[in-house]
């Protein structure tokens, strides 16, 4: 062990009970307000492509042991969370990237236009959900937030490293706002081209209602209240569907006792490529909420959906190309919900991406728990084309449910069976904030998994839940592993955040399927078991046709480890990795396989006796299954079956990385230091904790942790240092299944 001591000495809470800071994040706490006051810094420049140095900290959760990831540290500037509870998703189709907006200083480009650096207008950012290559988006085709109506991220579901614009027109750039650009992200920079054309000049203004098909086929502009369906994937099919567009109102002016419909919009979704959703509020005249489905092309002369005031003719979903999905309550809608004394609100609802359920938290639920009859906030999930309640899954939130009345924001952004939710903190004791995760057909009659996951603490800084910029607004990652959301406490001005996300649970490994011998060289094959009664990934829905088709595979699994036992069957070695290459594989927008839906591994080391082989799989973000496979012997036989709950979280590798070897550095800016150190060479190595303390021996505890940076980072300046008293760092390696560098090794000073 190499254990660095320099003098910055930082104030610190100590981490006791009675008064340690949230999630023991002591120091953390005690730098909240130099962050107003230090010097920035960001370490971007030309020479590095303008990649920030890592601003990522890693914690765990001190009420579920989960972790969270905090992937910004903006010095008191607000990172705009753009999801504003709807399907515009800030994770890229891999979950490698993701994209916020940031008021923070940029070296770049020059910010005209009137988005000086605390107006509404922000810069536009990616980082890697490792951490790594964090930059201002500023060779992309839009720079900023809003400047061109461009107000969030449209990332492709079906191709990584990919989003959409509408072209900047500001800031140094004269592109045509009128057009679609496509955004391709890498660690050195982004690289853009226009799509397709859009009607009007090149300074019309489009806005894009923060969705895009789940296929990723099309986008929908929109301009002077008209929608303009865009085709951008298969690329060689991009273009326009309908050149003059057509019109949101279709007739619904009676579903609003007389009202405006587009005084009601609450919000617009797109669960579907056949389809968009609207839901329109209570806001007109005392109409009670409804959701209204419009067909994205119809027989209209418009070119639009047709409408038919079809509430008291319909009885099938689809069976018009205008119709409501779900009202309030009778009287215009004939059906309802069973039993009568129902009245479900639609709070925040949450679409799948087979366009056949939604979960929305249910102002006046009711569950039943234990016999007795609760009213509670969701939340439900409601299937509108069966037109029935798919489950109440909140079930198992007692009794979290009965003390913070469940739900407010829900997000199935996922291909997955699992949805994310979390509270309001509105009224309620910021400590009982929460994000969670839990089936969406199951209830706690049927055994719904829910898993708490983290807590958020969102009134904290004096910040309020109804804040645009610092509402948690939860988004899953692509395969659900993971939560997105704002994070407040550890910023010190209330109503800013930066970007988080919680691990829900780990990846899932694959299945193995044959060890064979070939001449003392096994070779060990795997796949994820789709077409079978038990697939191995994160939904048992087929994709895109929900009862045709197989499920899809994985999409954020970045490679496979293979480990083989020789000794006992407990005793596991990492052997070597596979790339998964999963979108070179699959199409992720028809369904069919491109490639083999298998992969192979050869040990050509040629083990004597009977050795045992399993697999696990990791995630772009660094994120590996924390439990093996099924186990195949060298003989071909299983000794060991698949794990009944592939999503545990117990590292079954227990060997300690190396530590890093460090120097340090005091630079001419008060309170800044620079630690560089050289890289172990441990291919399971994932990230490095830098701790501070004043304690002469730092401790490799959470309190005193100030960063958590990935591998391939071999220097971190340290910008939140005391500028004039004396403090002491210390630096671990993490690997892929948890285990921290000891502290054994003798201390180095400067």
């Amino acid at each position: 062990m190499n254990r660095i001591i320099f003098h910055t000495f930082a104030f610190i809470l100590l981490a006791t009970t009675s008064n340690a800071a949230i999630e023991n994040l002591d120091e953390m706490a005690a730098r909240k307000e130099r962050r107003a006051t230090n010097t920035y810094y960001s370490g971007e420049s030309a020479g590095n492509g303008w990649n920030r140095q890592p601003e990522s900290l890693m914690y765990a959760d001190t009420r579920t042991g989960n972790e969270v990831w905090v992937l910004s540290n903006t010095p008191n500037k607000s990172n705009v969370y753009y999801t504003d509870i709807s399907p515009a998703n800030p994770w890229s189709a891999d979950g490698a990237r993701v994209g916020f907006f940031s008021n923070r200083p940029v070296s770049e480009f020059t910010r005209t236009a009137g988005s000086s650096l605390d107006a509404a207008i922000a810069s536009t950012f990616t980082v890697n959900t490792d951490g790594s290559h964090l930059r201002a988006a500023y060779d992309s085709s839009e720079r900023t937030y809003s400047s061109s109506g461009t107000q969030y991220f449209y990332w492709s579901p079906v191709i990584p490293n990919t989003y959409y614009t509408t072209g900047g027109r500001f800031n140094g750039q004269s592109l045509d706002s009128s057009a679609i650009y496509k955004n391709t992200v890498t660690d050195k920079g982004t690289i853009y081209s226009k799509l397709v054309d859009l009607p009007g000049v090149d300074s019309d203004y489009y806005g894009m209602k923060k969705i895009i098909s789940p296929d990723g086929q099309y986008l929908l502009p929109k301009k002077d209240g008209k929608y303009f369906p865009v085709r951008v994937h298969p690329e060689a099919s991009a273009g326009m569907l309908d050149t003059d567009g057509w019109a949101e109102y279709r007739g619904q002016l009676n579903q609003f006792a007389g009202g405006d419909p587009f005084g009601c919009r609450h919000d617009i979704y797109f669960p579907s490529p056949d389809f968009i959703v609207i839901l329109y509020s209570n806001d007109c005249n005392s109409a009670q909420p409804i959701l209204y489905k419009l067909n994205i092309k119809g027989t209209d002369p418009d070119g639009g959906p047709a409408f038919d005031d079809a509430e008291l003719k319909y009885a099938n979903f689809g069976d018009f190309e205008t119709e409501p999905l779900w009202n309030y309550m009778p009287p215009r809608v004939p059906w309802k919900l069973e039993p009568t004394n129902m009245k479900h609100w639609w709070g925040h609802p949450g679409f799948d991406r087979w366009g056949r359920t939604v979960t929305f938290g249910d102002g006046n639920g009711y569950q039943l728990i234990n016999g007795n009859l609760y009213e509670f906030g969701g939340p439900v999930t409601w299937d509108y084309k069966a037109r029935k309640l798919e489950a109440q899954p909140a079930g198992t939130l007692l009794p979290q449910v009965l003390v913070n009345k469940g739900a407010s924001y829900n997000d199935h952004n996922a291909w997955s069976d699992y949805f994310a939710l979390s509270n309001t903190g509105a009224g309620k004791p910021e400590e009982d904030q929460w994000v969670g995760t839990a089936e969406y057909n199951k209830t706690a009659a049927n055994k719904n998994d829910f898993r708490m996951v983290s807590y958020h603490y969102q009134n904290q800084n004096g910040s309020t839940s109804y804040t645009w910029t610092s509402n948690n607004r939860i988004a899953q990652s692509p395969d659900g592993t993971k939560i997105s959301y704002a994070i407040t406490f550890l910023t010190n001005i209330a109503n800013t955040g930066d970007l988080a996300y919680a691990v829900a649970h780990y990846p899932h490994p694959p299945e193995i399927t044959s060890v064979t011998d070939n001449s003392g060289a096994y070779t060990v094959r795997f796949d994820w078991r789709l077409g079978t009664a038990t697939p191995r990934g994160y939904t048992k829905r087929g994709w895109p046709n929900e009862a045709t088709d197989n499920p899809p595979p994985p999409r954020e699994t970045k490679l496979f480890r293979v480990w083989r036992s020789c000794d006992k069957v407990d005793d596991w070695k990492p052997l070597g990795t596979v790339n998964a290459d999963i979108f070179s594989r699959y199409d992720f927008s028809t369904g069919q396989w491109k490639g083999n839906d298998y992969w192979e591994f050869t040990d050509d080391s040629k083990p004597s006796g009977t050795c045992y082989y399993a697999v696990t799989a990791q995630e772009h973000s660094g994120l590996e299954s924390r439990t093996l496979s099924n186990v195949l012997s060298t003989t071909g036989t299983q000794t060991s079956e698949y794990p009944s709950d592939p999503k545990g979280a117990k590292p079954f590798y227990l060997v300690a990385p190396q530590w890093p070897k460090p120097t340090v550095s005091k630079l001419s800016t008060p309170g800044q230091y620079r630690l560089d150190w050289e890289e172990p060479a441990n291919a399971m190595i994932r990230y490095y904790n830098i701790y501070y303390s004043t304690d002469p021996i730092p401790k490799a505890i959470q309190s005193q942790r100030i960063a958590s940076v990935p591998k391939g980072t071999n220097t971190y300046v340290d910008w939140l240092a005391h500028p004039t008293s004396e403090g002491h760092y210390l630096i671990t390696s993490v690997d892929s299944q948890g285990n921290e560098s000891s502290l054994a090794r003798r201390m180095l000073t400067p």
